[in-house]
């Protein structure tokens, strides 16, 4: 058995980039649908609902933790807390991904282990590593 089953991304920054919507990862998360959930938490203020419907993928997720939706925001780690809850999982079997340090360390400190994203190339080297 997989150590993660549920992959929680940040929205700015990795999911979506200043050039767009991040195919090459969206594509990746199609294909490994099967093999886990994914959720957004984000503290990017939008209205998620519309937003991801109109691109096509609010298929995929199956919670979006945002300002619109939460009272706290990262690096609190009730924001890691809440979002546990709202998914119905346990810190060790999530991965959290997101693009700045302060979140990624306070994600880890919270007991969710996590990586700093740089780019695409650098992401999937870390999922290698870590064999999902």
């Amino acid at each position: 058995m997989p150590k993660y089953d549920h992959i929680i991304f940040d929205w700015q920054g990795v999911l979506e980039q200043a050039n767009g919507l991040n195919d090459e990862l969206i594509n990746w998360m199609r294909k490994r649908n099967d093999d886990f959930s994914f959720s957004i938490l984000t503290n990017f203020p939008a209205d998620f609902s519309v937003r991801l419907k109109k691109m096509g993928i609010d298929d995929l997720f199956e919670v979006v933790s945002s300002p619109k939706n939460s009272p706290v925001r990262k690096p609190d780690p009730r924001a890691y807390q809440l979002i546990l809850t709202k998914i119905e999982k346990s810190a060790d079997r999530c991965l959290f991904i997101d693009d700045s340090s302060t979140n990624v360390i306070a994600a880890k400190d919270f007991g969710i282990d996590s990586i700093h994203y740089k780019n695409n190339s650098q992401l999937f080297k870390e999922f290698n590593k870590i064999k999902l």
